[in-house]
């Protein structure tokens, strides 16, 4: 078992994956990435995780990419790694070119970058106790929405949460507006209904977001979109944080004030029973990526 590479049409060990220095992602950040989890070697919810990615490319206007030929490398990349439980990261650039702002779409060709690495699930500790969080200003730029390689912001706030003690960050506007984390989305549950902050440029489109409403939904938990201010953030029943990598944890501290009465909350761990049904349900399904 080993971590696995490929760029630009070449698999290789990891620590050995090279990308040129006139790569726009590189002098720029102009390019997108995706990451999915991979469970028994099978990409998970990969359907949802290629309709983002092929968004993200038209927002940018990156051309030429054939997500059906990539969904093929990403399951020729974890054969070839043998790793039962991994992440797999594709990180697509408009391509290397001289250094200038704009490009020429006649010359440049894309920079195709997939990675897998090991990756556990989370700990039975996480999961059972949560997690802490910090509020930090809301500083990105204005399409979140797009998975975009501009993530400074997210990088600074997510190393002020560890010099904090904290597992995230979770951006709040100038009008105190939760917003979500430097990688998760953030939820709240108040008086019963799950609250989610509702789509638009100023938050990423979640695909665990989205699984957990459908398993909300059948569990009987009603949820709706709401703008929540921290203040009403912290008052919550529950807070939880959503991702691919984390999947459903609870926050139980915000700012060192704990949120309700300190411990994962119920709803919160019948999210996370749920959550592990549909990975044991869902890897069943036909189907591995777009056709």
């Amino acid at each position: 078992m080993r971590e696995i590479a490929y760029v630009n049409g070449e698999f290789g060990p990891l620590e050995e994956a090279r990308v040129s220095v006139n790569d726009r992602g590189f002098t720029f950040g102009d390019g997108v990435y995706e990451v999915l989890r991979a469970f028994a070697g099978r990409p998970f919810l990969a359907t949802e995780h290629w309709a983002r990615l092929g968004r993200s490319l038209a927002e940018l206007r990156i051309e030429g990419v054939d997500l059906a030929a990539l969904a093929r490398l990403v399951d020729q990349a974890l054969a070839l790694s043998e790793l039962p439980d991994a992440l797999v990261y594709i990180q697509i650039t408009r391509g290397a070119a001289p250094r200038r702002h704009d490009w020429d779409p006649e010359t440049v060709v894309p920079t195709v970058v997939i990675t897998v690495r090991r990756w556990q699930r989370p700990s039975a500790e996480l999961r059972e106790h949560g997690v802490s969080a910090i509020c930090v200003p809301e500083l990105r730029w204005g399409r979140v929405d797009i998975k975009s390689l501009n993530l400074l912001p997210n990088v600074l706030a997510k190393q002020l949460a560890r010099e904090q003690g904290a597992f995230e960050a979770i951006f709040v506007t100038a009008d105190e507006i939760v917003t979500e984390g430097t990688s998760s989305a953030i939820l709240a549950m108040r008086e019963g209904t799950l609250l989610y902050h509702p789509p638009g440029p100023t938050t990423l489109p979640s695909i665990t977001v989205q699984l957990v409403l459908e398993l909300a939904a059948s569990a009987g938990i009603p949820a709706r979109p709401a703008t929540l201010r921290r203040a009403e953030l912290l008052a919550a029943d529950e807070v939880l944080l959503l991702n691919t990598s984390a999947e459903v944890v609870g926050i139980v501290q915000v700012d060192g004030q704990t949120i309700h009465d300190g411990r994962v909350g119920p709803a919160t761990s019948r999210l996370i029973a749920a959550y592990d049904r549909a990975i044991a349900s869902l890897l069943q399904a036909p189907g591995r990526g777009p056709t």
